[in-house]
């Protein structure tokens, strides 16, 4: 999906045949439909101002008959960029030797994706902390201390947040 009048950048890997070398990829891009945008000769495809769909072609000039399609969807306005979050209300918790806190968060999808269990990973920072099930449940050490917990999203793992637990 793009913007109307907004890019791509489309790549096609190929093989080569054995011990021939090309001075550049022996690809031709084209859009299929008239009027449904433009592309260079490095595979940069430019919408048109039209919403609607469009398909981008590259197709071997070494071997003509092998023949790769794209479907782009041209929207009006502003092409909308998902920003992942995690939000875990409890920042720090206190609880007593041995007991259970029960963690939970919150987070955004992906349009169009949709997952059997939320993508939280739920772990323990120190050894010896206690233990953490999939399910954001906390059982703290017999030993008093302060320990953290981090919930972490499996489908974008650098999104990260580590709360603190005071066992006494």
């Amino acid at each position: 999906m793009v913007a109307a009048g907004g890019k791509l950048s489309f790549a096609a890997v190929i093989n080569y045949p054995p011990n021939i070398n090309y001075l550049r990829q022996p690809v031709t891009w084209t859009v299929q439909e008239a009027n449904g945008g433009s592309i260079t000769s490095n595979g940069e495809y430019t919408a048109p101002d039209k919403p609607g769909v469009y398909h981008v072609q590259v197709q071997r000039e070494d071997f003509p008959v092998l023949i790769a399609l794209a479907t782009v969807k041209v929207e009006s306005g502003a092409a909308t960029v998902f920003t992942p979050y995690l939000h875990v209300e409890t920042k720090s918790v206190t609880v007593k030797a041995g007991s259970q806190y029960f963690f939970s968060a919150s987070i955004n999808y992906p349009p169009d994706i949709f997952f059997i269990r939320q993508p939280v990973s739920w772990s323990l920072v120190e050894v010896n902390a206690g233990s953490m099930d999939i399910l954001g449940r906390y059982t703290a050490p017999d030993k008093a201390g302060v320990y953290h917990v981090k919930a972490q999203r499996d489908d974008f793992p650098e999104i990260f947040q580590i709360m603190e637990v005071i066992v006494n």
